[in-house]
């Protein structure tokens, strides 16, 4: 950190809760793209996550949507939406078919 950021942090530390922190700045109003998002927190064995990334490598996508995509289809098969369950697991059987055939493996 170079000496002016430190004594910017410095300075703006000494400003936290003196009301007078954005003090300088101006409003301006805006959207956020995006529909608003929760970020959770998930407690999981070593074990476990390298199982779900391992699954998730092979569907090539991230850990985030391979849990999302399950969570999303446990809770349809819960809440009662068949078609759309159908549907998701028709694309995943399709998707893992796809899988096997481009890495003759087992998604």
């Amino acid at each position: 950190m170079s000496e002016s950021e430190r004594e910017l942090r410095e300075h703006l530390d000494s400003l936290k809760d003196t009301g007078h922190e954005l003090d300088g700045f101006e409003r301006v109003e805006g959207r956020s793209g995006r529909k608003p998002r929760a970020v959770l927190s998930l407690r999981i064995g070593s074990e476990e996550l390298t199982e779900i990334e391992q699954a998730a490598a092979a569907l090539d996508i991230n850990v985030s949507e391979f849990i999302r995509g399950a969570a999303l289809m446990r809770a349809c098969d819960i809440n009662g939406d068949p078609s759309a369950v159908q549907d998701v697991k028709a694309k995943a059987r399709e998707l893992n078919e796809a899988v096997q055939r481009l890495y003759g493996k087992s998604a």
